[in-house]
């Protein structure tokens, strides 16, 4: 038990440190990346097929489809 107080409710236990709460929701979240504003969904989605038509597209259980 991180937190020491072994009489504290179940809710009120932190079961990671600090560092470890911080790189959880924030380190591994920073995911934001630019776009171009104008396209639309589809238009993005058919450019990363010209780019890499043979890369993972979607992975599903033991199955996968490329671009």
């Amino acid at each position: 038990m991180i937190d020491g107080d072994d009489q504290a409710p179940l809710d009120e236990l932190s079961v990671l440190r600090e560092g470890e709460r911080e790189q959880v929701l924030f380190g591994f979240n920073a995911t934001q990346a630019e776009y171009p504003q104008q396209a639309l969904i589809q238009e993005l989605f058919e450019a990363q097929v010209k780019r890499s038509p043979q890369a993972t597209a979607l992975v599903y259980e033991e199955q996968s489809l490329s671009y």
